[in-house]
């Protein structure tokens, strides 16, 4: 339903409200590149995201790997709000993106991702997170995907900055985003009331148990 609703807001049938950019001409500079390092056993009090760390629905917080705070990985260092792409990952998986939502200064982000600088002029963060989540930004970005490795695809970012997005005004963006956020929150809501209900019906089932032995 949600991929839905994206298609449906922010697909290419709705060029007559967008102007047409290249991906390049919407964000502040290159993609920035990130920092990879082989994990350590022991704890470090540092660390870089894993490859699930970027979802069909975004970014899914959890899966890090503790590694040494170097310079080059402390000049990966993530801030709450920074958006990703997945640049190197399965065929399935390249071209996911998220952005970044946890609340701390840790974390870092490794060389298979890439850090994109909305230009907040022209596009929202959350908005361009939800174009480039969109049914034919997905068919895109795996279209460009190459590699030898049957497993592995990577994007180039030279192909990846000519990409053409449709976008709207700040305000028309502001408008979708809303709607985006009240569907997420009746799918949670929706989701809690499921859990609920499979808690209470196992209770059930459980004392039934009890009560036949």
């Amino acid at each position: 339903m949600l991929h839905a609703l994206k298609d449906s807001l922010l697909g290419p049938d709705d060029s007559e409200h967008a102007k047409s950019h290249l991906l390049g001409d919407l964000l502040l500079g290159s993609p920035e590149s990130g920092c990879s390092a082989p994990p350590k056993d022991a704890a470090t009090g540092y660390f870089v995201l894993g490859l699930a760390a970027l979802s069909r629905e975004g970014y899914v917080s959890g899966d890090f790997k503790p590694v040494e705070p170097t310079s080059k990985m402390l000049g990966a260092k993530l801030s709450t709000g920074d958006l990703l792409i997945s640049r190197s990952n399965t065929v399935d998986r390249v071209g996911y993106v998220g952005i970044f939502s946890d609340n701390r200064d840790d974390v870092s982000f490794p060389d298979t991702m890439m850090r994109l600088r909305p230009n907040p002029v022209l596009v929202r963060p959350e908005f361009l997170e939800a174009l480039l989540q969109t049914t034919s930004a997905r068919e895109f970005l795996m279209r460009i995907a190459a590699g030898t490795s049957a497993s592995m695809k990577k994007i180039n970012r030279a192909n990846l900055l000519q990409m053409r997005l449709n976008v709207p005004s700040l305000d028309a963006q502001d408008s979708a985003l809303g709607q985006l956020r009240e569907l997420k929150k009746a799918m949670a809501a929706q989701k809690s009331r499921s859990a609920a209900a499979l808690q209470l019906a196992r209770l059930v089932a459980a004392r039934t148990i009890e009560g036949a032995a």
